[in-house]
């Protein structure tokens, strides 16, 4: 009963689809499960560096910057997948993101460094949660970005992944490969930076079965940025 009452709290519902909700956390609680949900999944990764072990959780300075947007994805009152959105904009005084500390020439090169940018990172999925409806949480992911990236007014979606996760997002959301291999701080692995014009990345995640957002969702979402967060 206690996840079921944050899943319907109005200040951090966005949408429903086929039985999953999203939500936009903006409380230490909804901000916890996210941490806990990281956890579990990054710890089934060798070269992780795990931020608080004590208490199970992964987090970083970004995930309360004014600029972020961290999503929870719940499934039967369970939370079941995660993705942050960072927005690389002047209406935040270009407050840092990932991909502009590691690779601010490739995206100078391609979109031009004064662009607006959604950055998707801490992409997770419950290591238990498996099969179609795993595909599903994580397509409902990119719906969030969708959504925040038409209220920021971002020309483009970028993300820095490992190598082997290249061909999913060339195939369910139609990024491109725009740098080289890039050592990453936080994690002892590289990585490359992928990009995707924000209307081509939505016309292919539609006809991968990404639900279309309505004016009704873009209209919550939009009303809950007013609200004052964590």
């Amino acid at each position: 009963m206690k996840h079921r009452k944050i899943i319907n709290h109005l200040e951090g519902f966005i949408f429903e689809n086929q039985g999953f909700r999203a939500q936009l956390c903006q409380d230490k609680e909804s901000l916890r499960q996210v941490f806990k949900l990281r956890y579990k999944a990054y710890g089934n990764l060798e070269d992780t560096v795990v931020m608080d072990e004590q208490f199970e959780l992964f987090y970083d300075g970004l995930d309360f910057q004014p600029n972020t947007r961290v999503h929870l994805i719940w499934y039967e009152d369970k939370p079941v997948a995660s993705v942050r959105s960072c927005i690389w904009s002047d209406r935040y005084n270009w407050s840092p993101i990932e991909s502009t500390k590691y690779c601010s020439s490739d995206i100078d090169a391609h979109m031009g460094i004064d662009s607006r940018l959604l950055e998707s990172n801490r992409y997770v999925v419950d290591p238990d949660f498996k099969g179609r409806k795993s595909i599903y949480a994580q397509i409902l992911l990119f719906k969030a970005h969708a959504i925040a990236s038409l209220i920021e007014g971002c020309s483009h979606i970028i993300t820095m992944v490992r190598p082997k996760h290249i061909p999913f997002y060339e195939r369910m959301l139609g990024f491109e490969q725009i740098s080289g291999m890039v050592p990453l701080a936080d994690f002892d692995t590289e990585v490359t930076l992928l990009s995707a014009g924000r209307e081509k990345s939505m016309e292919v995640a539609l006809s991968k079965g990404m639900p279309p957002y309505t004016e009704e969702e873009v209209a919550r979402y939009r009303a809950l940025l007013t609200t004052e967060a964590y």
